[in-house]
């Protein structure tokens, strides 16, 4: 899961329990293993540079003492009770870097910043689903932190749930961005602002789990089980089918013309013209 992709159309995924990161490469259309750092990775991105953005488990080590006191995580203002499991048992989610072509002497710690004080910015990225009971509030919470990127001007932003996205969407001041209320099964639309702030949240499907993405031509895909296709006017004009679960896409390839899906076991790729 956790599909990206970057300027030259390579594709970027994760495989969670088993640590590792996997590319396709446009080129040779074919799949390499990428690293296996000792951290879970959930999600990956890119930024204008192509570095490879991972957000990934970070557990405090026993023993490890800062400022005399045993290693803590930092308790988040949108902290949900909803996450025993995820993300308020004493780990958190954290972001490094790296340097697709050389990623063992490239790892970097993607520094925390407070978003009041960014001044540079391209784009910053949240999760593409949200699992919260007050979804409306999460959904346009912007938060007091996030993670900087090796270019200096694309963020991640460090919300509580990060933890358990399938994959994540990039915000564009100008732009709309998406996201799927995968509680009541639907997916939204609002509107990126300044520092990616969120705006004019509204319901345009009344489906939607785990994953969207947009095509060349502006239609919509929406993972619900299926993947369903949208034209600008929200009308379905397709599906497509797979023979396992769909949990996360993105689009790829030197043209941009194929969509990549993941599911638990597979990576599967569909041209759409």
């Amino acid at each position: 899961m956790g599909l990206s992709s970057d300027s030259k159309g390579n594709v970027y995924f994760c495989e969670t329990k088993k640590r590792r990161i996997y590319k396709w490469s446009a080129e040779t259309n074919a799949v390499t293993f990428l690293a296996d750092f000792p951290f879970q990775p959930f999600a990956t991105a890119t930024d204008s540079e192509d570095n490879l953005l991972v957000v990934a488990r970070y557990d405090p080590q026993p023993g490890y003492m800062v400022n005399g006191e045993q290693e803590r995580v930092k308790i988040l203002p949108d902290d949900n009770e909803a996450y025993s499991s995820w993300g308020n048992s004493g780990w958190a989610s954290y972001a490094y870097s790296i340097d697709p072509n050389d990623p063992d002497n490239t790892f970097k710690v993607m520094p925390r910043i407070a978003t009041t004080d960014i001044k540079d910015f391209s784009k910053t990225y949240y999760p593409s689903g949200r699992w919260h009971y007050t979804f409306d509030d999460a959904a346009v919470y912007y938060p007091d932190s996030a993670f900087v990127a090796p270019d200096g001007i694309t963020y991640i932003q460090e919300v509580y749930d990060i933890g358990r996205t399938a994959d994540l969407n990039a915000a564009v001041p100008g732009e709309s961005i998406y996201a799927l209320d995968e509680i009541n099964m639907r997916t939204l639309k609002m509107d990126v602002g300044e520092k990616g702030k969120l705006t004019d949240l509204r319901e345009v499907l009344p489906r939607g789990q785990y994953s969207t993405a947009v095509d060349n031509d502006g239609n919509l895909y929406v993972l619900d089980g299926q993947i369903f296709v949208y034209n600008k006017n929200m009308i379905e004009i397709k599906r497509i089918n797979l023979t396992e679960r769909p949990l996360s896409i993105t689009f790829g390839g030197k043209d941009g013309n194929t969509l990549f899906i993941t599911t638990a076991n597979s990576l599967f790729g569909v041209r759409v013209k």
